[in-house]
């Protein structure tokens, strides 16, 4: 007896799952800009992980060829940084083309305009930052105003940015990724 009614029943909730306003509130973003965003994004992303395994400062031998050498290299990184955060945000703000059926909640929250999920990634930034220097600034400090100190607080930025670019791709991975 209990069959007969399951199988009418997991219907019903399949139906009305796989029908949910939730999961369509985001209208399909017109593909070539997508795309492009994703490709931007992907590029240096890729860019800075072909960089990462390679190990350019080793043959600098004087802490000044090490100070330079790790300012170059955290340029580099903070740009292609800068190019991945800016095709992600791009990419944030096409999300919504302000739907008007879109529904404001979903079963685990807020359904977020592109508007809101660009700002969200913009403080999710800018705390970051704040977090960035406040560690590498104590990195530095270690060194009590050594000559070392400039190297250990560049080595610092460079490991936390790279790290950070990881957490990005991991967070709006689907976002970059389909």
């Amino acid at each position: 007896m209990q069959i007969r009614y399951r199988l009418p029943l997991t219907a019903a909730i399949l139906f009305f799952v796989g029908s949910s306003p939730a999961q369509n509130a985001a209208p399909p973003t017109p593909a070539p800009q997508r795309e492009k965003f994703q490709e931007a994004a992907a590029k240096a992303l890729e860019t800075e992980n072909t960089r990462r395994q390679a190990e350019p400062c080793k043959d600098a031998m004087s802490t000044y060829e090490i100070n330079h050498c790790l300012w170059r290299e955290l340029s580099i990184t903070q740009r292609n940084r800068s190019e991945f955060a800016a095709a992600l945000r791009s990419l944030l703000r096409l999300r919504d083309p302000a739907d008007s059926k879109a529904p404001k909640f979903g079963p685990s929250g807020p359904v977020l305009t592109s508007d809101e999920l660009a700002e969200e990634f913009d403080r999710m930034e800018t705390q970051w930052e704040g977090s960035q220097k406040l560690q590498c600034e104590a990195a530095l400090h270690q060194y009590g105003g050594g000559t070392a100190a400039p190297a250990a607080q560049m080595g610092c930025e460079l490991r936390l940015t790279r790290e950070h670019l990881d957490d990005l791709d991991v967070i709006y991975n689907m976002l970059l990724h389909k």
